[in-house]
This record gives structure tokens, sequence and C-alpha cells, in this order.
């Protein structure tokens, strides 16, 4: 005798809202329809991921299981369907068609139609096969989902990621939805703590509080991975959802700066592309595989490639860590105009982006621009024997030198080197109005440059008309201003002798409005001896056993009481930087983090 039933559907989200799991009572063989009964149960508990309820509908309990189970684990589904399409009884033998569709989050489906048979021994019971799962699934193959990762967003000279895209799962909690707040706050602590130290209860609690009804509030974001694992603990709290959704993570927690954040939110506005996946059958003896189901990924755009080197900037974190003051370092490869590091401690992170951006008077590390000057209007050569009192009277000014030093009578290289205030103030009565601003134009004081993926400042030099005014200004006091970035662009163009025009990102070029042209060569040549002198027996000699290493310290007084900034630029070989440390009370500290830096670089 054969009867033909037909029409059964079962869907069921992978895990939330499950049915009460319970084997269903033995169906016997008394009724034609027993067999329609027992192909419902097994595909409802199948869709819903009971597993130990669907083997026990098998004649193989115990292989269906661990096949069954495999199969969850592997495929890790948002959500299972399957529906009956017909049932064919003939005698103690049945036959059962059906269509199965996986959901794996996002539009990520994947369907198929399948059949299995069913036998009468004390009960009508699916006969087991690999097939019952997949048509073409055979005893000696597993099944696996494999999703493509995007490409990384940004890579650094080497090729080695430095941000790139995840595939996360956002956990969002609805305070007005959750019934009992403090019991789901408790639970999704309990549960993602691990992943993300920050969330307890509390946090929760108070992070929801206050928002708008039916605001959403987001606890934490996991991987994909972590989500999975950790699902049957949180999917069924009332008031929680789980979107997807596609963001960028550093991949080295050391490198965590303002500048990778700013690279982070520039990058952030790109569209990674749809990832592809694909299900395959894994051969447990050969590890072939067989693809099952295949959805090709959008294309993605290539990984941005950006100039700084992490080991740089590593240095340059390790080597402002050890201060208490807000301190900055920037670092750029003369030749190329390569930004190499920026970097600032956490005390500057709270004022913000310093390295980049905060403009402050930089001291006497500006007597780079003022020796500049002097030197092009022929007051001067390098050698030249110039005063260098303790003291002197300016425009009715009194100016010392730090503690009032007096050199006597020596040559500008080395007036420069210990930082003779008097002699430079002297020289900067005789200057005309725009010498300043012109050398610091020369040096790339004075440009607006749009580097791509961070915003900068570099620095400001306004025309002194008044003696007084050109005097300060001449040993960095006064209205000039500039930024660690400024003033390592600057050192960089000493030490290449030609224009430096900053870039981060590798093919984006950089935007540069002002003047840029460098100083003559001659000029050039007399800084860079003027700037070695300083470290072999000027205000730097501490750095001394630095080879190659020219350099400028400053010591920027501001405010009424007495306060000062400290500095210092140098360069040695293809790397030029700038030091800051605010209030850092003279250049001493800037003087260390440079030791610092340098040990680390070697």
């Amino acid at each position: 005798m054969g009867i033909v039933v037909a029409g059964i559907t079962v869907l069921w989200p992978s895990d939330k809202r499950r049915p009460a799991e319970g084997r269903p009572a033995p169906t016997t063989g008394s009724s034609e329809h027993a067999p329609t009964k027992v192909a419902q149960h097994f595909l409802t508990a199948f869709a819903n991921g009971d597993v130990p309820t669907a083997a026990s509908l098998t004649d193989a309990e115990t292989t269906a299981q661990a096949a069954l189970k495999d199969v969850r684990e592997a495929l890790r589904p948002t959500a299972v369907s399957a529906t009956a399409r017909s049932v064919s009884v003939q005698d103690a033998k049945a036959s059962a068609s059906f269509t199965v569709k996986w959901q794996f989050g996002g539009d990520r489906a994947w369907s198929y139609d399948g059949a299995m048979e069913l036998v009468r021994t004390d009960r009508w019971r699916v006969h087991w096969s690999p097939s019952v799962v997949h048509p073409t699934l055979t005893a000696n193959q597993r099944l696996g989902l494999g999703v493509d990762q995007p490409r990384p967003a940004l890579v650094d000279q080497a090729g080695t990621p430095l941000l790139t895209w995840d595939i996360g799962v956002s956990v969002l909690l609805d305070r007005g939805q959750a019934g009992n707040l403090d019991d789901v706050a408790g639970r999704l602590a309990t549960a993602l703590s691990r992943y993300d130290a920050t969330v307890t209860k509390k946090s929760i609690v108070d992070g929801s509080a206050g928002l708008h009804p039916g605001t959403q509030y987001k606890v934490t974001t996991l991987s994909d991975q972590d989500y999975q694992e950790v699902k049957p603990q949180i999917y069924t709290l009332p008031g929680v959802s789980f979107p997807t959704q596609t963001s960028l993570r550093g991949t080295d927690p050391e490198l965590r700066s303002f500048v990778m954040g700013s690279l982070h939110k520039d990058l952030a506005t790109r569209k990674p592309g749809k990832p592809g996946w694909r299900v395959v059958a894994v051969d447990t003896t050969t590890n072939s595989q067989t693809v099952l189901h295949e959805q090709p990924g959008e294309e993605t755009p290539g990984p941005v490639t950006t100039t700084l080197r992490p080991d740089l900037q590593k240095a340059a974190q390790n080597a402002l860590r050890g201060q208490e003051k807000a301190a900055a370092l920037v670092a750029v490869k003369p030749s190329t105009g390569e930004i190499l590091a920026v970097a600032q401690n956490a005390a500057a992170d709270k004022l913000g982006d310093v390295a980049l951006l905060h403009r402050m008077p930089p001291g006497s590390t500006f007597k780079v621009v003022s020796a500049s000057a002097v030197l092009q209007h022929g007051l001067a050569a390098a050698d030249s024997p110039l005063p260098c009192p303790g003291v002197t009277h300016v425009g009715g000014q009194r100016l010392p030198n730090e503690n009032q030093f007096d050199l006597g009578t020596v040559p500008l290289r080395t007036a420069f080197a210990a930082s003779c205030n008097t002699t430079f103030a002297e020289l900067a009565v005789k200057l005309p109005a725009r010498a300043l601003p012109a050398a610091a134009a020369q040096l790339g004081l004075l440009a607006d440059y749009d580097v791509a993926g961070i915003r900068t400042a570099a620095g400001s030099v306004p025309e002194a008309g008044e003696n007084n005014q050109r005097v300060e200004d001449a040993i960095g006091q006064g209205r000039v201003e500039a930024t660690p970035f400024g003033m390592a662009v600057a050192t960089a163009t000493v030490a290449s002798g030609r224009s430096v025009t900053p870039i981060l990102l590798r093919g984006q070029e950089t935007r540069v409005s002002g003047p840029l042209a460098p100083p003559p060569p001659g000029v050039v040549a007399a800084l860079r001896g003027m700037m070695r002198e300083v470290v072999t027996s000027g205000t730097a000699r501490e750095l001394a056993r630095f080879t190659g290493l020219h350099g400028k310290t400053g010591t920027a007084e501001h405010g009424a009481a007495g306060q000062a900034h400290g500095w210092f630029v140098g360069f040695r070989g293809d790397l030029a930087f700038a030091v800051l440390v605010v209030d850092g009370g003279s250049s001493k500290p800037a003087l260390q983090v440079t030791a610092n830096f340098l040990d680390a670089v070697g």
C-alpha cells in the first residue's frame, strides 16, 4: 500500500525561542501518517539545533548525534529552516523530501533539497545516513563554512597589516524591553567580561540609563568567533539584539596613538566590500574539499600603505612614556618627506593632538631660522666673531642669557651651540622686518600641508616691525609659534637641503599651500655645521655619544609664573625629528626623550 502526504514547514532561529527540548513520544506503526509525524519531529529538532532529540529519532542514535553535533559546530548558523515537501509510504518503508535553508548572518544563506528514508522497526525511525544532512555528503566527509577575510585597510611599508576589517557582532540592549534589568545586565556582564574587561553590570545599567525610550545601548562588539562561542548564554535574554557589522580593528595594541586614531577615522569611511564565503565538504582522509555552495565576494579596494614605521613609532611612544608632563615626538625621513612616527604620551592625549596641531613657542630651536636669516642677509658668517655678553639691552629691553653666562667674543657657530640669546638679540635688530618670516618659509614652517589621513599645522611667524618684537621672535619667544610636526619638517629641510613635503599615505599626494623653497646650499651647509656643534660641545653635548647627530635645544618661557616648554630638534642620517615637553622647565626632559628614542632606534 502506498500513500503520499505533503506540506509541513518548520522554521526556527538557530537558538532563540526554541521550544522546550524533550524527546517525542514513541510513534507506533498503527497510523499511516506516523512516518509524517516522525519526519516532522526530526526536521523540527534538526532546524532547532536540538541534536539529542533529532538523533533519537534515527536508527543509529549514537552515530547521528555525533554527526549532527559536528555539523552545528562547523556551520554555526544564525537560523535554520526545514520544509518537508512530501512523504511517501510503502509498507514498512517511507521516504521524505524536504528543503533546508541555512542562515549564517547578514545575507549569507544556503538552501538545497534533500531526502531521507524512514524505516519501521519497533517504531518509525529516520534511517541515518550523512546524506540526510546534505544529499552529497558521505561518511568520510565533514561540512565546513569558510568566509574570506577582507583585505587589510592599512599596511606598513613591509606590507604588514596595521588596520584590518573585522566582521563583528554588536550586543545591543533595549532597557525598556529587558524586563528585570539587573538580572539581564548581570548575565550579560558575566558572559561578556572575558571578551571585554570594561563590561560590568554597573557599566551596563549606568550606560543605558537616561536613554530615550527605544534607544539601544551598545554593550560591546564581539568578533564573529567570540559571538558564536558565547551565543548560547546571551541569545535568549530579553531586550538584547545582535546586529552584524563590519568595523576596523588595529592589529597591534602597542601602536594605539592619536595618529592611528586619525587613520582609523579616515579609513573607516571606506567600504570594505562584502567578503566571499562558501560551504565545503572536507574529506577527512585526504583533506580535499568539495564546494557545495559558494558566493563570491565584492571587489574590495587594496590596502593603503602608510609611511609610519611600527618600530620607530613604538620607540617614540616608549621614549615619551616616562614623562609626567605632556610630551610629543614627530619623526620625518628627510630624503622623501615620509612621516615615520607621530607619538605623544597620555598627558598630551588629554590636551588633544599635541604632536600635529598644537602650536607653541619653539624657544631657541627657532635659532635655526634666525641663523639662516642672519647668514642670508650677510650680517655674519658661521665663523664671524660676535659678542656673547651675559646681558644685553636692546631697544630699552633687558635680555639675559640663561644664568647670565658670558662667553665674551666667540664665532657665530659657538654662540649658536651655546644658545646665546644676547648674540641673537643684537643681530635681530639689524634684520629687516620680513627676514624671519622669509627664512621660516624656506624651512617649511609657513606652509599649509593637507596630508592625507591627518590634520596638521606647521607654524606661525608674523612680521615684526618693531625691534623689541623682532628680538623676542629671533629667540623663539614673542609671537612665533610652531608644532612638533612643523619643527620636524624644518629640521628635515636642513638635513636634506631641499624642500620637504610630508606624506603619510603612499600614493596620496600632499597638497601644499604657501611658499616652499629651501635656503641656499651654502646656508644649509653652515646650519648643519652649527647644529653639529650643539651636540659635540654645546647645550646638547650629553647626546654626543650618538655619532652624526645634529640638533638644537630650546627653552620657551611662557606665562607670568616662569613656566617654560622644553624642546629638542635634530637629525641623524635620514632621520629628522622634533621633541616637545610641555612645561618641561628646560630642554633637559626633551634631551632625555631624545636619548631614549635614539637608543631604541640604534
